[in-house]
């Protein structure tokens, strides 16, 4: 996550001249994150570790202790565990890593931008998605990035389906139009089965009197996403079809 996420995000603010704040932020965020990922790791791969935390900290420069087998194990700071924050950023892994998907299933050049839109229907989420509009561009490699309500998918299209959102990708000229048919496809075979299973686990009798309430509950509600995501996934498909 460190490094396929938020260095990776943090890039242009690494490039400004120095002095700039914003970069300095990110700079001492980056040193912090990993200085405790190091400690966390330190026992189970003890000597990488202990080779770059002799990088980071010089003998002439020295802030922390010499060895990392002396260092403190890390304390986390309540106060700066924001789940609002975490659940922004899971938003936007789920948007990005759904367009690298359609992108690499489609087989779409890796240096190739490729327009984006995203139907959302909840406001908040519309609000999250614009303000990290800049970070699902460079890491969804999005030349043009819609994002709305009202919008509708366009003709021959690669599609997905996550929560609260639709992600639609136009491939005309970029792909095989009759791979996304089969993506598609393949996609409602496998939310098939995860409903069937879901479907079998909450129709046993032995299983609703022994599981705990809030167990069943988050069965039921796994099947009702499945259930919406099946109805969306179909629906496009249909639109393949018709084409």
């Amino acid at each position: 996550d460190f490094c396929d996420w938020y260095i990776e995000m943090i890039k242009l603010r690494l490039n400004l001249p120095d002095g700039e704040k914003d970069k300095e932020t990110a700079q001492k965020i980056s040193h912090l994150v990993l200085n405790n990922i190091l400690r966390l790791l330190h026992p189970f791969a003890p000597f990488v570790t202990e080779e770059i935390w002799q990088h980071l900290y010089k003998p002439e420069k020295q802030n922390y202790s010499s060895s990392i087998l002396n260092a403190d194990w890390p304390v986390p700071v309540k106060e700066l565990i924001d789940e609002g924050l975490e659940d922004s950023l899971r938003r936007v892994q789920e948007v990005v890593t759904s367009i690298r998907n359609i992108r690499s299933a489609m087989n779409v050049p890796p240096a190739r931008k490729a327009d984006v839109l995203i139907r959302v229907d909840k406001p908040d989420i519309v609000k999250v998605l614009e303000e990290n509009r800049e970070h699902i561009s460079i890491l969804g490699k999005v030349e043009k990035l819609e994002i709305g309500k009202k919008i509708s998918k366009p003709d021959h299209s690669a599609s997905a389906v996550i929560r609260d959102a639709e992600i639609f990708v136009p491939l005309e000229g970029l792909i095989d139009l009759d791979e996304e048919r089969k993506r598609l496809e393949k996609e409602i075979q496998r939310i098939n089965q995860l409903l069937e299973k879901i479907n079998k686990k909450l129709s046993n009798e032995d299983f609703l009197k022994r599981a705990p309430k809030d167990i069943i509950q988050k069965e039921q509600a796994k099947r009702d996403e499945y259930s919406k995501m099946m109805e969306k996934l179909n629906q496009n498909l249909e639109e393949i079809l018709g084409w």
